[in-house]
């Protein structure tokens, strides 16, 4: 859900930035970031314990860091990911400027570049369970 949200968000941006200019798009989307906040305090309450008892998570403390820092299987995914999600973020964000800047390529199709590297994570998202 947050990669559809972003979708619209960035694709709105271009059209939002040029009626009004970039400053007053920023105050817009801090207004929806507000709205959205109190809204999520609003319609996604603390959901009620069966036994009355506060939620509570677990404590943080040198046992729980140790047993984390030291699980080789995360340390694997995580370098093995990070060459493959590193090139995917560099391309991300560099490659709008460049059709932009370089390629001379309108801002609109720039847009919808950046909006495809953007959803392009979706399929990726539910193959992986997230």
């Amino acid at each position: 859900m947050f990669t559809v949200g972003a979708a619209i968000g960035l694709f709105g941006w271009g059209g939002i930035t040029a009626s009004v200019g970039w400053r007053e798009g920023l105050l817009i989307g801090a207004g929806v970031g507000l709205a959205t906040l109190i809204l999520m305090f609003v319609l996604f309450p603390t959901p009620p314990s069966s036994s009355g008892e506060v939620l509570q998570g677990e404590h943080l403390g040198p046992e729980s860091l140790r047993r984390v820092f030291g699980n080789s299987t995360l340390w694997i995914m995580g370098f093995a990911l990070l060459g493959g999600y590193g090139s995917y973020f560099s391309a991300a964000q560099l490659l709008p400027h460049h059709a932009q800047s370089t390629l001379d390529i309108d801002a609109g199709t720039v847009e919808a570049i950046s909006v495809i590297l953007l959803v392009s994570g979706i399929p990726g998202a539910f193959r992986a369970g997230g």
